[in-house]
């Protein structure tokens, strides 16, 4: 029933779609206004850590296929509240 609750009230503040990943953690997607967010550790009172991407498909894609252990994968730009940039970014940096 709790967690019931919890996932319905998620998905009425904008989470969709909803995933509890292997670390017991629940994620969720949910636009920002430049990137989507891929948030951890949601609950009704916040989330624990946000990983953003360019595009809401890219976040969900990583959503789907990531466990909840170690960076998720794709494309993410930046971790918030660590202000952690992606792995890619360097990169990209470098190269241009």
């Amino acid at each position: 029933m709790i967690r019931e609750y919890v996932h319905e009230s998620l998905e009425a503040m904008g989470y969709t779609p909803l995933r509890r990943l292997e670390t017991g953690e629940t994620a969720g997607v949910m636009d920002r206004i430049y990137t989507a967010g891929l948030f951890v550790g949601l609950s009704v009172i916040g989330w624990r850590t946000c990983f953003c991407y360019e595009t809401r498909a890219a976040a969900e894609a990583a959503l789907q296929s990531w466990d909840g252990h170690g960076d998720p994968p794709g494309p993410w730009i930046k971790q918030k509240p660590e202000e952690r940039r992606g792995p890619w970014f360097a990169t990209e940096k470098a190269d241009g």
